[in-house]
Parts: structure tokens; C-alpha cells; sequence
């Protein structure tokens, strides 16, 4: 799933890192291991800038509803924060222990 973000330069610049920590270490699974690790990271840094592109989306969306004074739209933000509930992924942590 990863391989669809990755563009050419990226590429370059992964196989280029897993080749000087390969030569640092002289170990493939300690360079491939790094590798993947910057990867996850990457994704969960993407994945919470999507969070929070949503979150003030949303923000933005309440402050125009104070602004103007229209039912529908209130309907809109109601259906957005049900279909959100508690268990949203702007509510829960991203980032764990075990992330590197």
C-alpha cells in the first residue's frame, strides 16, 4: 500500500539510506529495519495531518454556524459528529510506545 505515495525520489532517497546504514552497519535486517521504521513514521505523520485537516474542516464548520443562522447547516454538522462518535480517529492516539 505504501509503494502508491512513494514517487521516484523518494525511492532514491530510501535505497540510497538502506545502502549507507547497510555499509555503516553491515547488517541488511538492521538497514532494512530502519528503513521500514522512518517509513511507519512517515505514514503516521501523514495520517495525522489528515486528522487534522478533518478536525478544522469541522472547527471551521461550527464557526460559520454561529456566524449564520440556518438549520440545515446544523443538521450537516450533527450528522458529522454522529457519524464521528468517541471511537473518531482524531480521538485516539496516533503515535505509541512501540512507534519509532
Amino acid at each position: 500500500m505504501v509503494v502508491m505515495f512513494i514517487k521516484n525520489t523518494s525511492s532514491e532517497i530510501l535505497d540510497e539510506l538502506y545502502q549507507a546504514t547497510k555499509e555503516s552497519t553491515h547488517s541488511w535486517k538492521e538497514a532494512q529495519r530502519v528503513v521500514e521504521n522512518l517509513v511507519k513514521v512517515v505514514v503516521k505523520l501523514a495520517m495525522q495531518l489528515q486528522i487534522h485537516h478533518w478536525m478544522h474542516s469541522l472547527a471551521m464548520m461550527t464557526l460559520n454556524l454561529q456566524q449564520v443562522d440556518s438549520t440545515s447547516n446544523r443538521y450537516m454538522l450533527a450528522a458529522e459528529l454522529q457519524e464521528a462518535g468517541p471511537e473518531s480517529p482524531g480521538n485516539q492516539p496516533q503515535l505509541t510506545a512501540r512507534s519509532h
